[in-house]
């Protein structure tokens, strides 16, 4: 169709089917034209492919463009299952595809019109923060740290002018392509520079919200999926330091002394304990292929041996408190948008459905008893917590958030649910399962927006007194800058 700019597009009609072909680089400038390509494909047919092998970049305003036309095929009478067999068809490898649904995941939650749809990207996303100004402009920090503003119209969602550099050396998330960056209607400016991602901390915050340091003499670039021991004296978490890969580490608690487990695989994270205190298993995800669970004694004793391996990518292992069940959950872009299965390792060939459905499923957390499936879906639109009973799913199932709900964990004794509401706080549910399944008293605990989170995964963990949390606390920026009248100085700059 055309080739201009470092992009080219072309839109072939094959059969019934049109496939759109991208080469080169799909970003802010040049997803307007992406969006005219696919209207363009969309008035000769309704089933459409895109072929993005050839794309080397892709930012968060291309996967708007995507997930726009899917909304108007759906609401054109393409049905679901049609769409996902036709998608299917096309596959490419998706290299870090946690990384890259967690950087929409932060883009969507600030931009309403893309509402709960689900992406499936088959090309590598690079980081990119961006943040919508009342002043007419856009706001994005790129990979290489530098904020840009370009002008940008919300109501034909167009970029309308060229974009100019505001500051580099961003302070970046190493997760969800996240940056220290904020802009008030009134147009007071706040970011965050600094030379790195800015050192991330443990710390256990008690009920009432007050937060006191695990070991300052233990810092990190990055920190994520802490898991207690059942004892709770010793730690599993997903770790970054020195700008080495991300490993599984074990920590002795508090100031105790750490190991770094995992010396293979090009990421690993998600750690689980397994019943008897002796071994984690966790995802790890070579430089090609799947991610499987591996399991390896906590000691560091013996090499790591697979626990399961799957063409789809596998997360959040759990085991059951007997050890016979192993509950995961599978990529949210697979077949399904994410679904929970089980397994039972020596007894079963391949993990079964657990909760599996159009909607997207995650975080499953298994009660102490064994008896109780929490999870997420988001199949009111927004995610919500749900339980059900285990492993008979169909029995029942109860609804816990109201509002918003991600990061499900059960207390140690059972009888509460923890997890975080939409607002930020952290919030603990009554639970009662004799004689049945009931839910009590619901009471935000304190206000979490402070500490680490992520949809995926409980970015926290429960002590054994159920009267603390093991959380996760970003650094100080090396500096905090603020600019006042802001939209004043782009006026100003704009009539020169």
């Amino acid at each position: 169709m055309e080739g201009r700019e470092g992009l080219w597009l072309s839109a072939e009609q094959r059969g019934s089917l049109m496939v759109v072909t991208i080469r080169g680089d799909l970003d802010i400038v040049s997803s307007g034209r992406f969006d005219d390509c696919l209207k363009q494909a969309r008035a000769v047919s309704k089933r459409i492919l895109l072929d993005l092998a050839g794309v080397d970049f892709m930012d968060t305003s291309a996967l708007a463009v995507i997930v726009g036309h899917w909304k108007k095929l759906k609401a054109e009478g393409v049905e679901y299952e049609q769409r996902m067999a036709e998608f299917d068809k096309v596959s490419h490898p998706k290299p870090n595809a946690e990384l890259i649904y967690s950087t929409f995941d932060a883009y969507a939650a600030h931009h309403p019109w893309l509402e709960s749809e689900n992406i499936r990207p088959k090309s590598i996303a690079r980081d990119m923060y961006e943040r919508y100004a009342s002043s007419g402009h856009l706001l994005y920090v790129t990979g290489n740290k530098t904020l840009m503003v370009v002008p940008f119209d919300q109501a034909s969602m167009r970029v309308t002018g060229e974009p100019t550099v505001l500051s580099e050396g961003m302070r970046l998330g190493l997760l969800g392509g996240s940056a220290d960056l904020a802009v008030s209607a009134t147009g007071t400016l706040v970011y965050a520079t600094g030379a790195g991602q800015g050192k991330q901390e443990l710390v256990w915050v008690t009920r009432d919200g007050t937060a006191q340091a695990v070991d300052p003499e233990w810092p990190s670039d990055y920190l994520g999926f802490p898991a207690l021991s059942p004892d709770g004296k010793w730690l599993a978490v997903a770790r970054v330091a020195n700008a080495e890969p991300l490993n599984i580490w074990i920590k002795r608690l508090d100031r105790g002394p750490s190991i770094k487990l995992t010396l293979e695989g090009n990421d690993n994270f998600g750690p689980a304990w397994t019943p008897d205190g002796r071994s984690v298993t966790f995802s790890s995800a070579p430089a090609t292929g799947a991610t499987d669970l591996w399991t390896e004694r906590a000691d560091g004793g013996a090499p790591a041996v697979m626990q399961l391996h799957e063409k789809r990518n596998l997360y959040n292992a759990g085991w059951s408190p007997d050890g016979k069940w192993l509950i995961i959950r599978t990529e949210v872009s697979s077949a399904g948008s994410g679904d929970i299965l089980a397994i039972r390792p020596g007894i079963d060939t391949a993990p079964v459905p657990v909760v599996a459905t159009t909607f997207t499923e995650t975080s499953p957390a298994l009660s102490p008893n064994g008896r109780w499936l929490a999870y997420v879906s988001n199949e009111t639109g927004a995610d919500e917590i749900y339980v059900v009973p285990f492993p008979n799913t169909g029995a029942g199932k109860w609804a816990i958030s109201a509002g918003g709900g991600t990061e499900p964990l059960w207390s140690r004794r059972g009888g509460e649910l923890f997890y975080r509401a939409a607002s930020g706080d952290l919030v603990a549910v009554a639970i009662n399962t004799n004689p049945r399944f009931s839910l009590g008293r619901s009471a935000a605990l304190f206000p979490a927006a402070g500490f680490t989170s992520l949809r995926f995964g409980p970015q926290y963990a429960v002590a054994p007194d159920d009267r603390r949390f093991l959380m996760i606390r970003a650094g100080t920026p090396d500096k905090l800058i603020v600019v006042e009248n802001w939209f004043e100085e782009l006026r100003t700059k704009s009539q020169k």
